[in-house]
């Protein structure tokens, strides 16, 4: 299960109309009218009232990009509400980009994953430390950037030998 990062919703600020609202059904329970009302309100204005949420999750928080098959690489879920466009860049520390996994993805609403390797563009593994997963998401409404932090460690275990006793 990916783990849910950090992530922005942004709401452009609706001005609802106080005419008409007496032509609604009154039989409706409050969630239905509520619903109903919001629905009618955002076909009249069209789709830019409608917000654009994402979310980024990884699926681990450290991996080890190592080539020995166990935790090489890290799965990166980016979820958006509607059709957007995605740009997925890995940061280090001092926010450069050391790997771009994603430019100008065409993605619909859901989940979409990506896998980051471990490497940076010039195909080298990156140094131990922690990286910032940055998704960029146009959904045609602005721009919505979420992150999310995993840690690459290379370093091998250190296994020391030792007596084992029954107790």
């Amino acid at each position: 299960a990916a783990r849910l990062g950090r992530s922005i919703c942004r709401t452009p600020a609706l001005l609802l109309p106080a005419r008409n609202v007496h032509r609604l059904p009154r039989l409706l329970p409050s969630r239905s009218l509520i619903s109903l009302f919001l629905a009618l309100i955002a076909a009249s204005i069209g789709s830019a009232a409608v917000a654009s949420t994402a979310m980024v999750g990884l699926s681990a928080t450290a991996f080890s990009p190592s080539g020995d098959g166990s935790k090489d690489s890290v799965d990166i879920e980016v979820t958006v509400d509607a059709a957007s466009t995605v740009d997925i860049e890995v940061l280090d520390a001092a926010s450069a980009v050391v790997r771009t996994l994603a430019s100008r993805v065409a993605v619909l609403p859901g989940t979409t994953s990506f896998r980051w390797d471990g490497h940076n563009d010039g195909a080298t593994v990156v140094p131990e430390g922690t990286y910032t997963v940055q998704a960029t998401v146009d959904g045609g409404d602005g721009l919505t950037s979420v992150t999310d932090e995993v840690t690459v460690d290379i370093t091998p275990p250190n296994l020391r030998w030792g007596d084992i006793a029954p107790e």
